[in-house]
């Protein structure tokens, strides 16, 4: 049996952010690019297992006023691989971010090239 060449390992980066409430935004980024070695690591698994090729991903999540995630989807994808977007869903839902100076609920959105 002939083995399949290796995949090189993608390049998971940050497109696109906007942040809508009242929250330090650039302590949210902060941990949203934290997150993209384990998001890689998820999507090289899949790309390794199941051929998944490149594409983009893009979320939306809440952040509720005591920093926790709140609603979360994947709003647009290109991937065509549930399992990795699932994974980098979870990833997002596992953070905790911080607390907001309102009452009101922060809406994020994302857009990660992969």
């Amino acid at each position: 049996m002939e083995e399949q060449p290796a995949l090189p390992p993608s390049r998971m980066v940050l497109k696109s952010s906007s942040v809508k409430g009242t929250i330090d935004i650039g302590a949210v980024e902060a941990i949203i690019k934290e997150q993209l070695p384990n998001a890689q690591e998820c999507c090289d698994f899949e790309r390794r297992s199941y051929g998944v090729g490149s594409g983009s991903v893009s979320l939306k999540w809440t952040i509720n006023p005591d920093g926790s995630v709140g609603d979360s989807e994947v709003s647009r994808s290109t991937l065509k691989s549930e399992m990795v977007e699932s994974c980098i869903l979870v990833i997002d839902s596992m953070q905790s971010y911080p607390e907001s100076s309102s009452e009101a609920p922060v809406k994020v959105t994302l857009e990660m090239g992969i």
